[in-house]
């Protein structure tokens, strides 16, 4: 299973992401994330970085530069906060393989990650964070905002993605 978030203010509301945010001067990205993860569903967990992302979009001020980090555990209970809303999504079988799952039967009836809810890069790189394969990648997009009915568009024009496996 997965532990997503659904965005409950500013940019990106509505939409589906992990957890995280800025890095704070005198932090690195390791410690940013797990500080993040803290604040926006309570729980504390051992970070692994597995990939590295480059966002680029004609209307930010400023590329988005993001390293991506994952858990097999935690600690905590997930909790609602005031900018996040954790919720459980079943992984796909395909990336279960070689992992010890004790529990796939009650992992079924969670529902499927809700790709069309998040941002259209995730769809590839996130297959290759459930394989364990370290990823880079770079997404442009146009304009990013609301439309007419206040739903957060994103239109990717180009991207590209290269992994490698992991050495743990």
């Amino acid at each position: 299973q997965v532990l997503l978030g659904c965005k409950k203010r500013g940019f990106a509301e509505g939409m589906y992401n992990g957890f995280g945010g800025k890095v704070e001067p005198g932090e690195t990205p390791i410690v940013a994330a797990a500080r993040e993860l803290h604040e926006e569903a309570c729980i504390s967990a051992n970070l692994k970085e597995c990939g590295i992302l480059l966002f680029v979009s004609e209307n930010f001020e400023y590329s988005h530069y993001i390293h991506i980090f994952r858990a097999e555990e935690y600690g905590g209970v997930p909790t609602e906060t005031e900018e996040m809303r954790p919720e459980w999504y079943s992984i796909p079988p395909e990336y279960r393989e070689g992992h010890s799952d004790a529990s796939n039967a009650s992992k079924a009836t969670l529902p499927p990650i809700p790709y069309e809810k998040m941002w259209p890069d995730d769809k590839f790189w996130v297959p290759l964070m459930f394989r364990h394969i370290y990823f880079e990648g770079r997404a442009d997009f146009g304009e990013v905002g609301k439309d007419g009915k206040g739903n957060e568009k994103s239109v990717m024009e180009r991207w590209w993605f290269g992994a490698r496996p992991v050495q743990e």
